[in-house]
């Protein structure tokens, strides 16, 4: 039968003689690991990606806090020196 020619190289050469590794004890390591690979490696990707985007925005809120601070200095200044003109 087909179970004995398979037991009988298997027998004689060892599992590695197999398209792909029995799927008990330690064998089950290669079937499992991959997938684990696979997604310990995208939650990895994905919170990299997300540290992007947040320092991203945050750079963003720095850049546009920094302008308006320009312009509000610039025009503090200016009413500043307008209001001076006039006596109060």
């Amino acid at each position: 039968t087909k179970d004995q020619i398979i037991g009988y190289f298997v027998a004689q050469y060892g599992e590695k003689i197999l398209a792909a590794p029995t799927k008990k004890g330690f064998n089950l390591t290669a079937w499992v690991a991959p997938f684990l690979a696979m997604g310990l490696g995208a939650g990895i990707i994905s919170l990299i990606i997300v540290k992007w985007v947040l320092r991203g925005k945050i750079r963003e809120e720095e850049i546009k806090k920094t302008q308006q601070e320009k312009v509000q200095g610039k025009y503090a200044a200016k009413l500043k020196k307008e209001l001076e003109k006039f006596e109060f």
